[in-house]
């Protein structure tokens, strides 16, 4: 066999055709038929998706500002002092301090006038109006009040012009003359507001547009 193998006429095997493949269409690959490429999503597709994403964002805004706004109420409850004052010319004179001028000074002029007028008020036991006498010999200039005064405010409420909502926080170096203003205030007929705020009538439309959603 080796002799046959070596003196035979070696054989050339014949090429297998090859399988015969379709041309592609002449152009950019877009012949008649030709889908959009996989994973591709159409125009109408993606604005309805787009909608639905804006809608879900829109929806989960809503909740949180909802949230956002109860935490806030319940930490300036527990932060500041809030009283409901009968009209009385002392809640008066502080009303009429305008909102304008340096930071704090407004709320500073508020104070000082709610003090001394407070602390000449004849209806008020002694022991308050001596409170609040001493603290107002004490301060002789409004810097002095800077650091520790930072939230006296007095408005009438938008629901009765006969009655001013007081909010005082100041630091613990005036925590007593603070407690000797809300009593004083409680003997003129206010009522001290404990616990959260209502909400707000921007809080009640968010809520009421949610339940719509």
């Amino acid at each position: 066999m080796k002799t046959w193998l070596a003196t035979s006429t070696p054989v050339t095997p014949a090429k297998a055709a090859l399988p015969q493949t379709a041309h592609p269409p002449k152009g950019k690959g877009k012949g008649k038929g030709a889908g959009a490429p996989p994973g591709k999503r159409s125009r109408s597709e993606v604005h309805t998706g787009g909608l639905a994403n804006l809608r879900t964002l829109a929806v989960a805004t809503a909740e949180l500002s909802l949230q956002s706004a109860k935490h806030i109420r319940l930490l300036s409850s527990i932060a500041i002092v809030t009283l409901l004052v009968p009209k009385h010319p002392v809640v008066e004179s502080a009303a009429a301090v305008e909102q304008f001028g340096d930071a704090g000074e407004p709320d500073i002029r508020r104070w000082a006038i709610l003090v001394s007028t407070l602390a000449d008020e004849q209806k008020l036991p002694g022991d308050i109006r001596q409170v609040l006498s001493e603290h107002v010999n004490e301060v002789s200039s409004p810097e002095q009040l800077q650091d520790v005064v930072h939230i006296c405010h007095c408005a009438p409420t938008s629901n009765d012009q006969s009655m001013f909502k007081v909010q005082l926080q100041v630091t613990t170096a005036l925590e007593r003359v603070a407690k000797a203003v809300v009593a004083a205030c409680v003997v003129l007929g206010a009522t001290v507001k404990y616990g959260p705020a209502p909400r707000t009538a921007a809080e009640r439309l968010v809520a009421s547009s949610l339940k719509q959603a």
